[in-house]
């Protein structure tokens, strides 16, 4: 766990943590006792960042039935979970990021201000991240998460889909503190998407920041890019 420091000050304050490459159940249980903790009001906002071991989570939707075919590869655990939405992959590649933030509907901080504007939120810092890399994404009407539009510079397949989907976002919420978040993949390639349909979508929609700029991306590249744009649109 490293510390990054926070932005914001008083209520505004949210603390930045790295949790490092971690199995999916630890960073579950660190969301659920920082939960507790921000309940009772002994830590500020915080936003996690970790990577994951392969795994896939269900969430409420997906346990319904709904868009729930899974066929998960050997070494890749499937968890139910309590966060809305349906089927989503975490693994190497994949910077999450996880909002153990207090929300009030008179937050001065449109981002906490109810569930829906912190997923609105989280949108538009990805949209924002992505466009400092001149990379034209946006959020898509019925289809939560940040999609990449427009085929990647200098590519010559005209097979790939026109609307591709970079970033995914699932939240819970437990007395007023949210938990799980979002995904956004740097360096997962298409092939770990085939064991499931994404969010109720095909697999082909899948892509990362490697494919769409045609280079490699690191972790630490890419955690030091959010925390840049960070401020502008979270605090």
């Amino acid at each position: 766990m490293r510390e990054l420091g926070h932005v914001g000050e008083g209520d505004s304050r949210i603390d930045l943590v790295d949790l490092g490459v971690i199995p999916y159940r630890e960073a579950w249980l660190i969301q659920q006792s920082l939960v507790e903790k921000r309940v009772a009001g002994l830590v500020p906002d915080t936003l996690l960042f970790v990577e994951h071991p392969p795994v896939i989570t269900l969430g409420r939707g997906a346990q319904r039935g709904e868009g729930a075919w899974v066929q998960a590869d050997p070494g890749t655990e499937v968890i139910e979970i309590e966060r809305g939405g349906l089927a989503t992959y975490h693994g190497p590649g994949q910077m999450v990021v996880y909002p153990i933030f207090r929300l009030d509907r008179k937050h001065a901080s449109l981002s906490r201000a109810g569930v829906v504007n912190l997923i609105r939120a989280l949108e538009t810092w990805i949209v924002a991240t992505l466009s400092s890399l001149e990379i034209k994404a946006s959020a898509l009407e019925g289809k939560t998460g940040v999609w990449v539009q427009g085929l990647p510079s200098g590519a010559t397949s005209q097979a790939l889909p026109l609307e591709r989907k970079i970033a995914s976002i699932g939240i819970a919420v437990r007395r007023w503190v949210s938990f799980h978040g979002l995904a956004m993949n740097y360096a997962t390639g298409t092939e770990p998407w085939r064991q499931l349909r994404p969010c109720g979508f095909s697999a082909d929609v899948m892509t990362d920041l490697s494919m769409e700029t045609g280079r490699v991306w690191s972790r630490e590249e890419v955690l030091h890019i959010l925390c840049s744009s960070l401020r502008s649109h979270l605090v």
